[in-house]
């Protein structure tokens, strides 16, 4: 992500915590961050970025910025033998037994069923 629009957190006011995985402070729109109580709410940013974040424009007004460990989304992912019928997954690793449209893990792989 590169930036975030005007006023896109706009009534978000029980916001908590961010987690950005942007190694560069994605630009603001005009009151992008407004809404958000920056004095209760983590911004999470990536290692190396602590920096970048509480130098750029809105970024800088969290209160708590802290540095946290890269992401891929999947945790906790057991290898399932492949026979007969695949099994499919969403990204956090549930079950799904009827996909519909979106991504999924299937035999260890992601897809999209369109």
């Amino acid at each position: 992500m590169t930036s975030i629009g005007m006023k896109a957190f706009r009534y978000c006011t029980s916001v908590t915590k961010i987690i950005s995985r942007a190694t560069t402070p994605p630009a603001c729109g005009s009151q992008a961050l407004d809404d958000i109580n920056k004095q209760n709410c983590t911004l999470e940013v990536p290692q190396g970025t602590l920096s970048a974040y509480q130098a750029a424009e809105q970024w800088k007004e969290f209160f708590f910025i802290q540095e946290g460990e890269a992401s891929t989304g999947i945790s906790n992912t057991v290898a399932q033998p492949t026979s007969g019928t695949p099994t499919y997954h969403t990204l956090d690793g549930r079950e799904v037994k009827n996909p519909g449209k979106g991504i999924y893990i299937v035999n260890g792989k992601k897809v999209m069923v369109k």
